[in-house]
């Protein structure tokens, strides 16, 4: 993964929209979407497959943002895009601007609401 303006690897959930998922890759990422890949995949195999990839996950299940915090495992960010903006523009601007506007990305959460971006450092 590449942080500070560069291109990152993610690993979108099949929960995140095609649009956010193509308007990412215009930006530059590497994003492997779950769609696409790996249909079905548990969200309990998920951390392990971003962490076999070196991705960064991007969901919107809360509950599974949740677990890999509690996990305890070493990861390399995540993204939790909470609901309530259904301007897909604007979702994919900002998950660029939380992974890129942060060089101490390693373990950290970003919290994407309407209102912007919110840091959750490692549990």
């Amino acid at each position: 993964m590449t942080v500070g303006g560069s291109a990152i690897r993610l690993l979108a959930d099949e929960n995140i929209e095609f649009e956010v998922v193509s308007m990412l890759r215009n930006l530059g990422h590497d994003v492997m979407w779950m769609v696409d890949q790996a249909p079905g995949t548990e969200d309990a195999e998920i951390p392990a497959l971003a962490h076999r990839e070196a991705r960064v996950p991007i969901t919107h299940d809360a509950e599974f943002i949740s677990g890999l915090r509690l996990s305890g495992q070493s990861h390399a960010g995540a993204v939790l895009v909470r609901r309530g903006h259904n301007n897909f523009l604007w979702i994919a601007s900002v998950i660029h601007e939380a992974l890129t506007g942060r060089k101490d990305w390693q373990g950290r959460i970003a919290v994407i609401k309407p209102s912007g971006i919110r840091y959750v450092p490692q549990a």
